[in-house]
């Protein structure tokens, strides 16, 4: 003859549990008496099956609440898994991934729709989502975010000194069961206890609540009352409570008695997944604005060159060249470059027939020098701009003043005053070369003062138009 025992019921497994408490707390330091309730409800509609509190001697009080389970009730503490959470976790997770892996292709010019055409565009993003979106599901489903337990879940509503849940010993087969390791697991990471109440309503302790806060300020403390009168709460009440109703509906939550109405909300990763379809898709838009690329037929393009190359005429081999003509019977012009080093003869830096043989005598890249006439200037036309740094009389002092520029990193030269005004006879030491503009002559000049250190009179523009002597 078998005897089937008598499940615990939630009412003996609170009276057990009150009478754990009373002897668990009773050398707590404490002023006055210890009150103890049952059945108790918040504005909110958050259930408590039981409290204890006292006065501190620091005029503080304790409270200490609790859950009981039993066999019926067991629902309440076995977890489940957050399906939808889950799934907006994995979309939001999977519509990031997509949207960088295709900025970084519309940025470095990899796999775009030029490419690749829509086809393999919108197939490569599929299957990049996809792909992280079951990666996801797989890796993560198992994480302690997606493990819902009602009466955690409750105990984080508001704000206890210790919160503890109290089970009947049958509600978990034996002690390697999954639900029981997942519930012990959560109650140390809250900071929460846990007791077992067996047939003889004798209590065994599991887990101690943390003696410090895990939460800090986040919860806040509540006001409770019994069942009964919270049935009979003002209209206001009942008011605000049907609101926090609707409001919990369209935030997915679960409201009323609901086990599930304290599962997590996913309004964040519904707002990630909007932003990351937004980037995707100005990205595309983009691409689809882009000029269609023309790709040439090889053997066409060689046959339209064959075909161009006996219709026309060949190119030129004679080049011509912007330089004065010269007259053979006359005498031969100055050499422009001095070759290797060699100096132009001093005497032909000496007038002759009233204009000097050299007109401008510009410094090149290696620190030569290219010697000019006039005339290499007549084509311009208007009116130009130099920064003179100096005028000397003769072309040994000209000369040597721009190679003691040139020592010091300027590019100095000089030109005869002769080429833009009659009657003269100087040279005038100007750095850089002419300019079209005052004002671009004027930022080279607060340049060099700078860099230089020229005093600010040190340096002029001038203007100049040249003519033909």
């Amino acid at each position: 003859m078998s005897i089937t025992l008598e499940h615990l019921s939630e009412n003996t497994i609170k009276k057990a549990a009150l009478r754990f408490f009373k002897n668990f707390y009773k050398f707590r330091p404490r002023v006055g008496r210890t009150t103890s309730k049952f059945d108790l409800e918040t504005s909110d509609g958050i259930v408590v099956d039981g409290s204890l509190s006292f006065l501190q001697e620091d005029g503080t009080t304790f409270l200490a609440t609790f859950e009981t389970t039993s066999l019926e009730t067991k629902d309440e503490v076995i977890f489940k898994i957050q399906s939808k959470v889950l799934l907006w976790d994995s979309l939001a997770i999977a519509l990031l991934v997509t949207s960088i892996v295709a900025s970084y292709g519309f940025y470095y010019d990899h796999f775009t729709v030029k490419q690749i055409g829509w086809l393999g565009s919108i197939s490569l993003l599929f299957g990049i989502f996809g792909l992280t979106f079951l990666a996801y599901q797989y890796l993560f489903q198992w994480l302690k975010r997606y493990r819902y337990i009602y009466a955690i879940e409750q105990f984080k509503k508001y704000h206890a000194d210790e919160q503890w849940i109290a089970i009947a010993e049958d509600v978990f087969d034996e002690p390697t069961n999954p639900y029981l390791i997942e519930l012990k697991d959560q109650c140390v990471l809250n900071g929460f206890g846990l007791i077992v109440v067996n047939q003889d309503l004798e209590t065994q302790v599991l887990i101690t609540p943390s003696r410090q806060e895990v939460f800090g300020k986040k919860r806040s403390a509540m006001s409770f009352l019994s069942r009964d009168a919270a049935i009979q709460r003002s209209r206001r009440e009942r008011t605000k409570l049907w609101w926090n109703t609707l409001v919990s509906n369209l935030s997915s939550q679960r409201s009323g008695n609901s086990l599930l109405r304290y599962q997590r909300s996913y309004w964040n990763q519904i707002l990630l997944s909007l932003v990351a379809l937004f980037i995707i898709s100005g990205i595309l838009f983009k691409e689809a604005q882009d000029a269609e690329i023309a790709y040439v037929d090889e053997k066409k393009y060689e046959n339209n060159l064959s075909q161009l190359a006996q219709t026309t005429d060949a190119e030129t081999e004679d080049f011509v060249l912007d330089t004065p003509y010269v007259d053979a019977d006359k005498n031969k012009p100055l050499p422009y470059i001095l070759v290797n080093g060699e100096e132009v003869p001093q005497d032909e830096f000496t007038e002759k027939g009233g204009n000097p043989d050299i007109e401008i005598l510009i410094t090149t890249m290696d620190g030569e020098f290219v010697a000019y006439d006039c005339e290499r200037f007549f084509n311009y036309v208007g009116t130009k701009y130099l920064i003179q740094e100096s005028i000397y009389h003769s072309i040994e002092l000209a000369r040597d003043k721009i190679e003691r520029l040139n020592s010091r990193g300027l590019n100095a030269n000089c030109m005869w005053t002769g080429c833009f005004t009659d009657g003269q006879s100087a040279y005038v030491v100007f750095i850089d070369l002419l300019f079209d503009k005052k004002d671009e002559a004027f930022l080279i000049v607060k340049s060099l003062q700078r860099k230089f250190k020229f005093a600010d009179d040190e340096l002029k523009i001038r203007a100049i138009t040249l003519q033909k002597s």
